[in-house]
């Protein structure tokens, strides 16, 4: 009986062409995640205070109040001379997973009583504003933010930008816990997607630094 067996160039054909298809879906897949590091990404998000407008105002235009709310917040120094108001610049060192990033933040627009337009360096590059609209239940905040990630931030760049939101969010409950008095943050709710992809991006993260450091 004669048993039948595929040459064995045919074989080595069809390995090399399976290898060349992960290569390539590899390669692909690299060039994918390097332009959403890349990216410009828009945040959005809006949350309700119960405190009057003016009194809101004073509190998110002077930079160094981020000290009180925001745990990435180091230190805050104000550069500029005078009332804060357009033209104001601050100095900023923030930590971002197991470093310090230094920046410098500068009021671009400036109406009292209702936005404050901040022009952020890195880690954020890009324009920052909140604008402020007075309800029955108090102030609305609202941010809207357009900027790319730099430097060790950068990884966050993989989370989508409807993820994002929610880490913005999740830090201005902060805010409102602290200026409506409450001893404890506000508890956020982020839907699982969004969360996974936090928590990816911020394990992605704390590997690329670890694997820097060595």
């Amino acid at each position: 009986m004669t048993v039948e067996t595929e040459p064995q160039g045919s074989r080595r054909g069809i390995l090399a062409i399976g290898l060349g298809l992960a290569i390539a879906a590899l390669t692909a897949a690299i060039a994918m995640a390097r332009r959403s590091m890349e990216r410009e990404a828009r945040i959005q998000m809006s949350l309700t205070i119960d405190r009057p407008i003016d009194e809101v105002f004073d509190f998110i235009a002077d930079a160094r109040n981020v000290l009180k709310w925001l745990p990435s917040a180091v230190e805050r120094r104000k550069l500029t001379d005078g009332p804060i108001g357009t033209g104001t610049r601050f100095e900023g060192t923030d930590r971002i997973g197991r470093g310090l990033v230094t920046h410098t933040q500068e009021i671009i627009g400036y109406e009292p009583g209702r936005s404050v337009t901040t022009r952020m360096s890195e880690p954020w590059n890009g324009d920052y504003e909140i604008r402020l609209e007075p309800t029955s239940e108090g102030t609305l905040l609202s941010v809207d933010t357009s900027g790319r990630l730099t430097g060790p931030a950068r990884w966050f760049n993989l989370v989508p930008d409807r993820a994002m939101s929610k880490m913005f969010e999740r830090d201005y409950r902060r805010l409102k816990a602290l200026l409506e008095g409450e001893r404890e943050p506000l508890a956020i709710s982020i839907e699982p997607e969004a969360g996974s992809a936090i928590a990816e991006a911020e394990s992605v993260m704390a590997e690329a630094e670890e694997l820097a450091a060595r």
